[in-house]
């Protein structure tokens, strides 16, 4: 649960809302460089 939580606060940080260029959406989309950086965060914590 606290990777999820950790997720969910990365992506309110840096997401931007998809409801910019197309109106009512709720969904969140996320830079590139900061897409990777969440799945090379996610990949090291597997590792442990």
């Amino acid at each position: 649960m606290g990777n999820t939580l950790s997720y969910l606060n990365f992506i309110k940080e840096k997401g931007r809302p998809l409801s910019e260029i197309n109106p009512g959406s709720d969904e969140i989309a996320l830079a590139i460089d900061d897409a990777l950086q969440a799945i090379a965060d996610k990949s090291r914590k597997r590792k442990g």
